[in-house]
């Protein structure tokens, strides 16, 4: 059997995540310019107004809603479809929150009995009180749905930088103990999705107390995280000797004061020239 020499492309595969008011989709937003345009994914209630973006970099995002009539079939589509060729210009792909997908992925399989025909349930069948309560058998058929969207994604947009957002959450095991992650169906996929990604930052923040006009002011500092911290999973892959050089970095309003230090440290230098 032939062997073919694989030449590795040079993309960005990051996960962010945090707790709600973090900054996560304006870090995932203000990025340099060799990530081209972005396709953004609205997956939240109300991300397609872009909010948290700030308005510079707003021109240059192409906004998706799904209608989540069908979120299996809305999975495929985003996996799938050939962005390149609808905005020639992208080289980036986000999603805001896949956590979102994934709370609704659940909802949709439990509601239609895809996996597991019997449930437990809340209110009077056939009105709108009624909700079919999750169990197994649904978490386990959306466990497959999710690591086959994760293995589409990223073979089907070779030619594009992905970036999923997560909320974040702490999962209790008896065996692995107290770990942090992003927020995605069940317990098992906490640890699994990271693990998937080159880049995986978790959004947090510091308080400090300083002294302004004699009185003490207590402030707020964004920060993203690229190596583990207590029990909270975050990694960056380095490619120096000397270890992560970016463990932790304070956040600008305009975040791309990440990115541009990201490039220092991890672009070839021929390549930090030309951005």
């Amino acid at each position: 059997m032939a062997l073919e020499v694989y030449t590795p492309k040079r993309r960005e595969l990051a996960l962010i995540y945090g707790a709600c008011g973090r900054g996560k989709s304006r870090l995932a937003t203000c990025l340099p310019e060799r990530f081209g345009e972005i396709v953004y994914f609205a997956l939240d209630e109300g991300s397609e107004d872009l909010d948290s973006v700030l308005s510079k970099y707003r021109d240059r995002i192409h906004v998706i809603k799904p209608n989540f009539t069908d979120p299996i079939v809305d999975a495929g589509m985003i996996a799938s479809t050939n962005w390149k060729e609808k905005f020639p210009n992208a080289k980036t792909l986000v999603l805001d929150t896949f956590s979102n997908l994934t709370d609704r992925l659940l909802s949709y399989v439990t509601e239609k009995g895809l996996f597991q025909s019997k449930h437990n349930s809340i209110g009077i069948p056939g009105t709108n009180t009624y909700v079919a309560l999750s169990d197994k058998g649904d978490i386990g058929g959306v466990h497959g749905i999710i690591k086959n969207f994760r293995t589409q994604i990223f073979a089907q947009q070779p030619d594009m930088n992905l970036i999923f957002i997560c909320h974040e959450k702490l999962d209790e095991s008896d065996a692995a103990g107290t770990i942090g992650g992003p927020a995605v169906v069940g317990k098992a996929l906490t640890s699994w999705l990271p693990a998937r990604f080159k880049t995986v930052i978790r959004l947090d923040v510091e308080t400090e107390h300083v002294v302004e006009k004699g009185a003490v002011v207590q402030k707020f500092k964004h920060i993203a995280r690229t190596t583990a911290h207590g029990c909270w999973i975050a990694r960056i892959n380095e490619n120096t000797e000397s270890g992560n050089p970016m463990p932790k970095v304070a956040l600008n309003v305009d975040a791309r004061n990440f990115w541009d230090l990201y490039d220092l440290n991890f672009l070839p230098k021929e390549e930090v020239a030309n951005v």
